[in-house]
């Protein structure tokens, strides 16, 4: 019976050891293509395969160890990275695996406002964009992006110029200060 006790004992020791490395492995190459990232933004040129095989290692990093600290924070980035290369479908797949894994984790709340986003400035989808956003003031009505975002969704499809609403909004602004100053 000891015998049987120690040789599975020896077997979790070696496959949590084997786990171990497999995931600092993983960690260190993130790591190395994280630095040619920054490295790359740093002189404003960016190559697209070192942040889509970055963006990949991140994901894989997270599918297959879920429960560790950084699973995540590297599927979070993972989403800033495919935005970042235009790649809105993937982007969102990816923010919502992390919005399904993390529901209330520190960046849902931009997670789910990115989808929108992407749905209203790369993929143009209106109809999801709407919803998208809608689904995040619903979600966090009181975070820092919720009023421009309420904003957003009654300007999205309106036919209005990105310049038109600036100045509506400008005039808006204005008459509100003129009437505040008529007020006294």
């Amino acid at each position: 019976m000891n015998k049987i006790f120690f040789a599975l004992a020896a077997v979790a020791i070696l496959l949590t050891t084997a786990c171990n490395d497999e995931r600092l492995k993983m960690r260190n190459h993130i790591q190395e293509l994280e630095s040619k990232v920054v490295k790359d933004s740093s002189s404003f040129t960016f190559d697209d395969k070192v942040r889509a095989e970055l963006a990949k290692e991140m994901v894989a990093y997270a599918e297959k160890f879920p429960d560790d600290s950084k699973a995540g924070d590297y599927l979070f980035k993972a989403g800033g990275l495919y935005i970042g290369m235009n790649k809105g479908k993937e982007a969102i797949d990816i923010f919502n695996k992390y919005i399904k894994a993390n529901p209330d984790g520190e960046h849902a709340p931009q997670a789910m406002f990115n989808i929108g986003f992407v749905y209203d400035t790369q993929l143009k989808d209106i109809p999801k964009a709407k919803a998208a956003y809608q689904a995040f003031v619903d979600k966090f009505p009181n975070h820092q992006l919720a009023n421009d975002t309420r904003l957003t969704i009654k300007m999205l499809g309106s036919g209005e110029s990105e310049d038109d609403m600036i100045k509506r909004f400008l005039k808006n602004a204005n008459d509100s200060i003129a009437k505040a100053e008529g007020a006294k």
